[in-house]
């Protein structure tokens, strides 16, 4: 009986941690990067300051846009922030190339932008060195921006792919 009994709560278990698993959250497929991340700048209030342009991001990682397949870059375009973010969707790149490339271009930021950038605000560079890259399904997301809103940012970008 004991064994019946012990048998019954494994499989119990083991039922709820597949439910919990499979039941989690879900991650949408469907929705265009730049639908992405405009939520995420709504959710920053920054929807009137972010600009699209990818200009620094292709050129630091020396993909074309066709290579790096549907993606959105936002930045500040008053000149004196660094606050910037990119999602991406899987397709041409897969989520780890995208992953990769979204690191690359960090590192290369801070290494060929920040002495320009610095003239700028110095304030700026933590926003830089604490710079994020996010993987949610097969979306790819980097934020270049103070922890609170990195924080605000990640959690923008959760809920847009529900």
């Amino acid at each position: 009986m004991k064994k019946a009994i012990a048998l019954v709560l494994a499989l119990c278990m083991c039922c709820a941690l597949l439910l919990t698993a499979c039941g989690g959250s879900k991650v949408r497929d469907d929705v265009a990067p730049a639908d992405v991340a405009a939520a995420v700048s709504k959710a920053l209030g920054m929807e009137n300051d972010l600009v699209s342009l990818d200009g620094t991001f292709l050129g630091l990682t020396g993909k074309s846009a066709d290579a790096v397949g549907e993606h959105a870059i936002l930045v500040v375009a008053n000149g004196t922030s660094i606050d910037e973010i990119g999602v991406f969707k899987a397709g041409a790149m897969t989520v780890d190339e995208l992953k990769a490339l979204a690191g690359d271009y960090l590192d290369l930021y801070a290494e060929k932008t920040w002495p320009m950038v610095e003239l700028y605000n110095p304030d700026e560079k933590p926003k830089l060195t604490g710079a994020e890259v996010k993987v949610l399904g097969n979306y790819v997301m980097y934020a270049i921006l103070s922890e609170t809103d990195r924080k605000t940012a990640s959690d923008a970008f959760e809920n847009a792919l529900k």
